[in-house]
């Protein structure tokens, strides 16, 4: 019992990884969709910042074979699996640790324009390191297959990892929780931003891109950093049922669809660095 008390969350977080990566290559390989962030890096680095360093190594020997076992499955012969998976654990640490080392701590929250260039800085090392170390292993040795694997996994580090562990804490402490993210109007704001990016993904009359970066704008400043990741989370939702169903995320681009993920891709990574000075600039800001 004692035993699994430690192993509990790792095995927790090892089978939410394969749980999303499962589901982010049933959405490439299945039903023939665009994966705008790779969400299980995500999941690797929010297990990281809430677990204590003393049982990293603990961590990274349960998530390992989870991963490689879980590619594995999905068709990739198994030592290119370990290779991923390594790659995918090396990107981790090295953004938990500069991520945690930016924040103070791994219990701190951004709340200093500071330590959110600071967690910017060390998804961007972190996924650097990471595809790096990758994507010699690839198929596909071109410019445009590094820059998507690198900006996926940016992507999912900026915007899953605060979310996952906004609402680990919020399970943690129960009702008492007193945040802006329990707004319901929160809801009614991304039902209205995906609407938004429902019709500005397609009409190709009039650009209205810069319309989703304004709503992600009102968003911060309305309801904090995490409901600019929500925002973005939003966003990344309406784009992948559109490239599944109108075969490209961003319909109304005459590119192939490849090109067009890579287009959104800078987009919404644009829309992430305007979220700090956004947060910033706002007296009365939640910047949680």
């Amino acid at each position: 019992m004692r035993i699994w008390r430690h192993l509990r969350e790792p095995v927790a977080a090892g089978l939410l990884w394969g749980a999303l990566a499962s589901l982010c290559l049933l959405v490439r390989d299945v039903w023939g969709g665009q994966l705008l962030l790779w969400a299980p890096s995500g999941v690797a680095v929010a297990a990281f910042h809430a677990t204590r360093r003393s049982r990293w190594a603990l961590l990274t020997v349960v998530l390992l074979p989870m991963q490689a076992a879980t590619v594995w499955l999905w068709g990739t012969p198994l030592p290119q699996a370990f290779i991923y998976s390594t790659a995918s654990l090396v990107q981790t640490v090295v953004a938990a640790s500069l991520g945690i080392a930016a924040l103070g701590g791994r219990r701190e929250v951004p709340r200093r324009f500071r330590q959110v260039a600071g967690l910017f800085g060390a998804a961007l090392i972190g996924c650097l390191v990471g595809a790096l170390i990758a994507i010699p292993f690839r198929a596909e040795q071109t410019l445009a297959e590094f820059a998507w694997w690198f900006l996926a996994n940016v992507l999912a580090i900026l915007t899953l990892t605060p979310v996952l562990l906004l609402a680990r804490q919020m399970l943690g402490i129960g009702a008492r929780v007193q945040n802006a993210m329990m707004d319901r109007s929160i809801l009614l704001t991304l039902l209205g931003c995906a609407g938004l990016a429902v019709v500005a993904l397609q009409v190709s009359e009039v650009a209205l891109m810069p319309l989703l970066v304004a709503a992600m704008v009102f968003a911060t400043v309305r309801y904090g950093q995490t409901a600019s990741a929500l925002t973005i989370l939003t966003y990344v939702l309406v784009a992948t049922v559109l490239s599944i169903f109108a075969g490209s995320p961003m319909p109304f681009l005459d590119m192939p669809a490849g090109q067009a993920t890579l287009v959104l891709q800078s987009w919404m990574l644009t829309m992430r660095c305007r979220s700090p000075p956004c947060c910033s600039s706002a007296r009365n800001c939640n910047c949680n």
